[in-house]
Parts: C-alpha cells; sequence; structure tokens
C-alpha cells in the first residue's frame, strides 16, 4: 500500500507539474483509465458553446423581412403574401432586435476567446481539482499528511526526550526541573521508594538464615532472664523483629517464647514505644494468641498516660474485651499468672475509677485468690512430719524424744514453706514496678486481699510466721523499697476472716 501510494503521489506530482508548465493539452488522452492510473481530462469543457447556425439564420431571416419592409417595393411583395404593414413594422423591428442580440452575442462568442474573463490561475486550480477527484487524491492525500505528522510527532518527542536528558543529567537546578517537569517532585518520590524496596529484597534474600541459632538465642534468653538482663536479651532478639528478618523458617513455639520474652524484656525496662513495635509483629505472626494483646492493651494505658491521651473510651473499650479473653482462660493457662496480674493491676490504676463495669478490680482480687491457692498446695501437714522425720536410734524408747524430733522436722518443713511463699511474693511485687502502677489505689487492697487470703487457707503458726517475717522486710531487696510502707502498714493490721 505505501509503494502504491507513492507511485501514485509521483504520477499526480508529474501531471499536475507538466499542466502548469502547459497552458492546454486538448489532445492528450491515456491509453487506459482506472483507479490506479493518472487521468488527466480534456479541456473541452472551459470552450464556450454558442448556436451558431441557429443564430445565424434567425439573423439573416430577420435582417431581410426587415429591409424588405423598409421599402415600398418590399412592402407591395409583402403584402402579396397577406402580410400587412402592421406586421412588417412589427416583424421589422422585432428582427433589427434580433440581429443586434445575434451581432452582440457572436461578437461576444469570439472576443472571449481572444481574451476570457477567467484566470489561468483559476483554470489551473479547476484542472488540479478534477485530478484530484479522479485519482482519489483527498484519501492518498490525507494517509499522507497522516503519516507526515506521526513522523513530525515521533520526531518531537525524541527530541523532547533528548532534551529532557541533558537537562536531568547535566546537574540543572531542582527548582528549574520542578518548574519544567511538574510530576518531578512524584517521580522522585517513586524513585525513592522503588530504591527502598529493591534495598528490603536484597536484605531479604540476603538475610542470615535463623533457624539454627532460634533455639540457641532461646536458650540464652531464658537464662539472662533470670539474670534480669533484660537489656542482652532486647539485644538477643532484635534481629528477629526487624523489617527484613527471615523467620518464617523458625520454629512457631521458639519464635513466640523469643517475641515473649523480649516484650517483658522492653516493659520491664520501660521502653513501651519499641514494645509496642514487637507486639505488632507478635500479633500478626500469631493472632490467635492472647499474651500479644494483653501487653499490647497494658502498653496502650501506659502511653496514654504519659502522652496525656484523654480517648478513655476507645481504651476502654480494648481493656472491656481483653477482660473477656482472659476469662475465657481455663486449664492450661497461655497467660503466666503474674503477667496477668501486672495487666490487672496496670489497668486498675490509670483508667477512670468510676468505670466499674470494666471488672478489672475484681480480676485482679480473683488472680490474688488464685495466686495463694498455688501457693498454699504445698503447705506441709503433721502428718508428713510424721513420716518424714528422722528418729535418732537411742531414743526409739523414749516418746517424748520422739515427739521433739518431730515437731523439729514440722517446724523445719513450715520454715521452708514459710520461705517458698515469701520468694514468690518477693518475685510477684518484682513484677510489679511502681513506675507501671498507682501503689495508693492497687497496691494497699493486693496486700490486704493477699494477707487475708493467706490467713484463711494456712494454719495459726504458719501464717503468724509467714505474717512476721513479711513485715521484718529482710526477703525484700532494694528495688522493693518503694512497697516496704504498705507492706509494714498493711501486715500490722489484723486480717478479715471471710
Amino acid at each position: 500500500l505505501d509503494a502504491a501510494n507513492m507511485r501514485a503521489q509521483e504520477k499526480t506530482l508529474r501531471v499536475a507539474l507538466r499542466l502548469l508548465r502547459e497552458a492546454g493539452l486538448d489532445d492528450w488522452r491515456p491509453e487506459s483509465a482506472s483507479h490506479n492510473e493518472v487521468v488527466a481530462p480534456n479541456t473541452g469543457h472551459l470552450r464556450s458553446k454558442y448556436p451558431v447556425e441557429s443564430v445565424t439564420m434567425l439573423s439573416v431571416t430577420a435582417l431581410s423581412v426587415g429591409r424588405l419592409a423598409a421599402t415600398e417595393a418590399g412592402v407591395a411583395a409583402l403584402s402579396t403574401l397577406g402580410v400587412t404593414a402592421s406586421t412588417l413594422q412589427l416583424a421589422g423591428v422585432v428582427g433589427m432586435a434580433i440581429g443586434g442580440i445575434a451581432l452582440l452575442g457572436l461578437g461576444t462568442k469570439y472576443a472571449l476567446e481572444a481574451h476570457p474573463f477567467w484566470t489561468r490561475t483559476s483554470a489551473h486550480a479547476e484542472m488540479a481539482e478534477d485530478i484530484r477527484k479522479a485519482n482519489h487524491w483527498n484519501v492518498v492525500c490525507q494517509m499522507a499528511f497522516t503519516r507526515g505528522k506521526t513522523q513530525l510527532l515521533s520526531q518531537a518527542a525524541r527530541l523532547r526526550y533528548k532534551f529532557s536528558e541533558l537537562l536531568l543529567t547535566n546537574s540543572t537546578s531542582t527548582d528549574v526541573l520542578h518548574s519544567l517537569f511538574p510530576d518531578f517532585s512524584l517521580l522522585e518520590q517513586v524513585k525513592a521508594k522503588l530504591s527502598s524496596c529493591c534495598l528490603d529484597i536484597e536484605q531479604f534474600m540476603e538475610a542470615e538464615q535463623t533457624a539454627e541459632s532460634a533455639l540457641r538465642d532461646l536458650s540464652t534468653c531464658s537464662r539472662k532472664m533470670f539474670e534480669k538482663a533484660w537489656m542482652s536479651i532486647v539485644d538477643v532478639t532484635t534481629r528477629y523483629v526487624e523489617d527484613n528478618s527471615r523467620t518464617d523458617v523458625v520454629d512457631g513455639r521458639v519464635l513466640a517464647s523469643l517475641l515473649a520474652l523480649r516484650t517483658e524484656a522492653l516493659v520491664k525496662n520501660h521502653m513501651l514505644r519499641e514494645a509496642k513495635h514487637t507486639l505488632g509483629i507478635f500479633r500478626k505472626l500469631f493472632p490467635d494468641l492472647t499474651l500479644p494483646l494483653v501487653y499490647d492493651v497494658a502498653a496502650d494505658v501506659l502511653l496514654g498516660l504519659l502522652e496525656g491521651n484523654e480517648d478513655t473510651e476507645q481504651m476502654i473499650t480494648r481493656v472491656r474485651f481483653c477482660n473477656e479473653e482472659l476469662k475465657q482462660q481455663c486449664g492450661n493457662r497461655e497467660i503466666p499468672l503474674v503477667v496477668e496480674i501486672w495487666y490487672l493491676c496496670v489497668v486498675s490504676s490509670f483508667l477512670p475509677r468510676d468505670r466499674d463495669d470494666i471488672g478489672s478490680k475484681q480480676m485482679l482480687m480473683d488472680a490474688i485468690d488464685h495466686f495463694v491457692t498455688l501457693q498454699v498446695q504445698h503447705e506441709p501437714k503433721y502428718d508428713d512430719a510424721i513420716q518424714n522425720s528422722t528418729i535418732p536410734r537411742d531414743v526409739l524408747d523414749d516418746p517424748n524424744a520422739q515427739q521433739a524430733a518431730i515437731d523439729k522436722t514440722f517446724a523445719d518443713l513450715c520454715k521452708k514453706f514459710v520461705g517458698s511463699v515469701l520468694n514468690s511474693v518477693r518475685e510477684l511485687f518484682e513484677a510489679l514496678p511502681v513506675q507501671d502502677l498507682d501503689l495508693q489505689t492497687v497496691g494497699r487492697p493486693l496486700l490486704k486481699r493477699l494477707l487475708d487470703t493467706l490467713h484463711a487457707h494456712l494454719c495459726q503458726e504458719i501464717f503468724v510466721d509467714f505474717r512476721f517475717q513479711l513485715a521484718e522486710g529482710s526477703w525484700m531487696d532494694s528495688d522493693l523499697d518503694d512497697w516496704k510502707p504498705f507492706i509494714q502498714e498493711v501486715s500490722s493490721t489484723p486480717p478479715e476472716l471471710e
């Protein structure tokens, strides 16, 4: 099609130029005319079609009659033919008029042939238009114009591209680039985001496999937890919460334990923002666990207190939902009891005191009862002392000596039991840092409930010994100095029996 169009254009151009150079091409005819060839129309349509024969005969007849009518002999001759004078006069007038018109038309015809009113330019334009119509010039011209326009636009696009490339690669100022390219800032953001995405992909593909080291890190963190080396735990577990960490190959139980230890360490160090980041990953990886939800709600409460967030209704909704999840625990508890008590102390300390519908305070008292119940399960019995007492052979026949040996064994068991309960109480208080709760709100009620429940479950001798050592305070570390006034105050108050 392109070759045919080019041939048609060339032929059309040659004919048009020839017509313009030569004034007349009357005798030129193409041997064959088809839509694939250029057809040159003749110039016969430019000639005037004048009725020479008819006008000549009419003019001669009219002049002859008019001439005869002008003489007496002619009038007499015409009278013999039955033509009256008036008719002759009329015929003469008409004949003169027709003769004049005929002469004027004949003279005009020859005058137009000698010097026509149309111009050569208009004649050439008319011939060119006929050529275009005969050769479908409009279609070919439109195709050529479209092709030329496309090429021109393509060249303009290449020019714009080259010019833009020069501007962008030759240290042009940012202000000029922003003025010339309105979308330049968006392109910069896309480039930065793409670079960051590519870097993340590269780091993820080259990240160290953590499957082998996860068990080793869990053992290290468990040992550090007993040493209370919280920052060491944070450092060891940092690799599991990085952006491109390969935790997909780590066993789920091991990974959950590592994240739980990291969260606890961050809370102990009061690094709440980092704890929120870790909890976001924890909840995303393990959405069915309640432990990350408990830590997350407590961290939100503490952050709201520090940042002065007054949107308590939303927080109360989250606390109520978390409390309902805690109430559904049964059998094998997912949440450690100490963590549950810490959470309940936090939400009971800093949420509005008039919102009793949440039920956090009552849940706290129930958790303390459960804590005491676990401690008194191993309370020594006198029968155990009888079975476990060692009686020397030389006193087998002395009942008093045997009784003294049994009493000594029972006293040792009671002392050991009281020490175990005091250790558990110390661990409980260590899990309740004073910066995370209000001692005036929950400290005194918690201690009072602890003593009352112990008094209800322990025998009198063991409870008196426990209460004395609790008030004496030698079992407490320096970290629990803020608890001492409350412990001494509550220990000096007689317990209430239920």
